[in-house]
């Protein structure tokens, strides 16, 4: 091909570019991502005729909706306003993410793409950077137009404002953080353009409640919302093209990509998620916070006679407990629960939900803890939580800190896809149901039971199984013991104990004997008896099932249950 020849060639595919974004953007996606795949599929030409609406004038403001991670960021946020430049290079973008280091990389991208070589041999003549003014977040042209990443709500204004991923999931789900999010929106960041009545705005977010960034704008009415969702569900889904003015239907069960999002990715997501957020992140369909946080029929039950034999064979039992602040006819009621762990199940044990004061308190939580022979609590870090928490550590009981940031509708929120997974197993009597009835009805009822649950839920999210409880456990009383703020310490260099030595630890204490496992190479290992070990004996009664907690003990036996120091025991060798 001659020179000629090949500039006619180029010339021709720089005219069709910049006339169509749904050209542009393939050859594009490959300068900025050489090495990752185009995620556009038949469904993003709608994405592009809708940007392309936008720069002739016919749409003013839009709001986009889709999955994460499939390439909305990169195509509207990067690569659709340097496509913009090519023929308006006057135009002053603003952008604005809740995340400042998302925001300033997405800048830094914006700019390679205009630096690089494909683009300066196609649009060079157009207009040129000006290096005086060229940082992460700002830099400009030769034509008067800018790209300005911003962080607050004043400063200069622009032709053109995207807003993509105003919140984050965590700022969505608590209602004063989204609260604020929104009106940040709508008093300061909408109020940064140049001319109401011609500039335009683009909103980008993936749906993740009701009354998000995205809802809130398109209930006040005059916004174009393009919606695709990961798989048509329920109905066929209509997709709308602007600029050819035709609508193509999505059957039931369309995936709008099959590679990076099939089926059985979708039903995983949907598992780890719960159908809350799986419907309104991948699905765009937000459903209300009112009513049902936790459908009731997703709790697993079992019979209530056999809770002790369940006891029996739990890992480990927790006692969950949400303080109240007084004892007053408005205040809350105190939630006591106690919680059995089976590998991945967990057991409703006991529930014990009043009006209390601070010692009514402590005994109600003592004798839950007698009941179900556990030395462990959960014991939130509010209102009378710290006091409660200090004279149980005292007594003896290893008490983990529940130290929640965001509201208890929230709470329950992330807890439920948890239930929804089945790993909660309620008695079927009264207790059992009144505590779905609870969660069900969350939060147009009292919500000490549910936040009681919802405290254990998410804490037990966080720590894993039964061998991480006992880890966590093991290192919070050793912390204690040496000082927490101590991180020059000896024990802050020591390596964590394993699940199986806190395991074997625990056995020893209470007289059992234990079994070591093969060696890794498969070799058989013979044992020391357990009974070798010194082994601490009750003062009371002489009994050898005792369980240690830092520098207290407790007698395990049912006749004595005596709380004492080690060192006032009958230290003695079981043959």
């Amino acid at each position: 091909m001659t020179p000629d020849e090949l500039y006619v060639v180029l010339d021709a595919e720089r005219l069709l570019m910049q006339k169509s974004f749904a050209t542009f953007l393939p050859v594009a996606w490959g300068v900025l991502n050489p090495s990752t795949p185009d995620v556009a599929n038949r469904w993003y030409g709608a994405l592009c005729e809708h940007l392309d609406a936008v720069r002739l004038g016919q749409i003013k403001r839009l709001a986009i909706s889709m999955p994460p991670r499939e390439g909305k960021s990169t195509i509207c946020t990067i690569l659709w306003p340097c496509h913009l430049w090519i023929t308006e290079p006057s135009k002053r973008f603003i952008f604005y993410s809740y995340r400042a280091d998302l925001a300033l990389e997405h800048s830094v991208s914006r700019r390679n793409v205009l630096l690089s070589d494909w683009f300066k041999q196609r649009w060079g003549d157009r207009f040129s950077l000006s290096y005086d003014q060229n940082t992460k977040g700002f830099f400009s042209n030769n034509k008067t137009g800018r790209m300005e990443v911003i962080t607050q709500a004043t400063g200069s204004g622009g032709n053109c404002l995207i807003i993509d991923d105003p919140m984050s999931v965590e700022q969505a789900i608590s209602d004063a953080e989204r609260n604020s999010q929104n009106n940040k929106v709508r008093t300061s960041l909408m109020s940064r353009l140049d001319d109401q009545t011609r500039d335009t705005i683009i909103l980008v977010q993936q749906r993740i409640c009701e009354d998000d960034t995205t809802g809130s704008l398109l209930a006040g009415g005059g916004w174009e919302h393009l919606s695709i969702s990961a798989r048509v569900e329920d109905s066929p889904q209509k997709i709308y093209f602007p600029l050819s003015k035709r609508t193509e239907i999505r059957p039931v069960g369309d995936l709008m990509d099959s590679v990076r999002l099939p089926d059985n990715v979708l039903a995983q997501l949907k598992s780890d998620l719960g159908t809350w957020q799986f419907e309104a992140q991948y699905n765009q369909r937000p459903t209300p916070k009112s009513g049902t946080v936790i459908d009731p029929a997703w709790w697993k039950f079992y019979p209530s006679a056999t809770k002790m034999a369940i006891r029996n064979i739990c890992d480990e039992v927790i006692v969950s407990v949400d303080t109240a602040t007084t004892m007053s006819e408005t205040s809350c009621d105190v939630a006591i629960q106690s919680w059995g762990f089976c590998g991945g199940r967990s057991y409703l044990l006991g529930r014990d939900t009043q009006k209390r004061n601070f010692a009514s308190t402590l005994a109600g939580i003592k004798a839950m803890a007698q009941t179900w022979s556990t030395m462990t609590l959960l014991i939130e870090e509010k209102s009378t939580g710290p006091a409660v928490r200090q004279t149980l550590t005292d007594l003896g009981y290893i008490v983990l800190k529940a130290q929640p940031s965001i509201d208890k509708l929230s709470r329950l929120q992330t807890a439920s896809p948890g239930v929804e997974a089945g790993m909660y197993y309620l008695p079927d009597d009264s207790d059992g149901v009144t505590l779905q009835a609870r969660c069900a009805q969350a939060p147009h009822c009292k919500m000490d039971d549910a936040d009681c649950f919802s405290q254990l839920a998410n804490y037990r999210r966080l720590h894993g199984r039964a061998g991480d409880w006992l880890k966590a456990m093991a290192e919070q009383v050793e912390r204690e013991a040496h000082g927490a703020s101590n991180d020059n310490s000896a024990y802050a260099s020591q390596r964590p104990p394993s699940v199986k030595q806190l395991y074997d630890e625990m056995r020893r204490d209470m007289g059992e004997k234990v079994c070591i496992q093969p060696a890794d190479n498969g070799d058989p290992v013979v044992s020391t008896p357990a009974a070798s070990k010194p082994t601490v004996v009750c003062p009371a009664c002489g009994g050898h099932r005792v369980f240690l907690a830092g520098d207290k003990a407790k007698c395990k036996e049912p006749t004595c249950r005596l709380i004492f120091k080690p060192a006032e025991s009958r230290r003695t060798s079981h043959e």
